[in-house]
């Protein structure tokens, strides 16, 4: 995700593909990041809802592997579902299965949906985000509590014990 000179950018695309396989133009100065931002808001949110289903269905009784196969073919399905169920058993990729071996660390989330990123930005153009505002709350939690370098997934263990 970069902003600024469609020309500028061109010329940096050999130097940028070593740092990420897919560079997007957002727009003029300033669009990658705004767009990193809304990425960044969707996934720590989409994590802490699906970290939430699975503590709810976990205290009733439901099966990780069930909930997993049901929503993943609902509305709920999102990537943070399909890459990050926060139990083992059900996605042999997810950090769950490694003791939350992080892929992107919960200390990370937080930053990017801190006051001085997601949250200063939406407040200088008054721009309310309350479920952005409580899963930074989360990720921060998880930080003071020692978990800040777990994956970001992780923070399903705030919300119950984990296997």
């Amino acid at each position: 995700m970069v902003g600024g000179d469609a020309g500028t950018l061109a010329e940096l695309e050999p130097l940028l593909a070593v740092l990420g396989h897919t560079i997007v133009h957002c727009g003029d100065h300033g669009a990658g990041v705004s767009v990193k931002l809304a990425n960044q808001i969707i996934a720590g949110a989409s994590m802490v809802a699906v970290a939430e289903s699975y503590a709810l269905a976990r205290s009733l009784g439901v099966d990780p592997r069930l909930l997993f196969d049901v929503v993943s073919a609902s509305s709920g399905d999102c990537w943070a579902l399909r890459t990050r169920p926060p139990v083992p058993g059900v996605v042999g990729t997810s950090p769950a299965e490694n003791g939350f071996r992080p892929g992107f660390r919960g200390a990370l989330m937080r930053k990017d949906l801190d006051l001085d990123l997601a949250l200063a930005t939406a407040a200088a153009h008054a721009v309310p985000l309350p479920v952005t505002s409580r899963a930074r709350e989360l990720y921060a939690r998880m930080t003071e509590e020692g978990l800040g370098d777990q994956d970001f997934s992780a923070v399903f263990t705030l919300l119950t014990t984990a296997d």
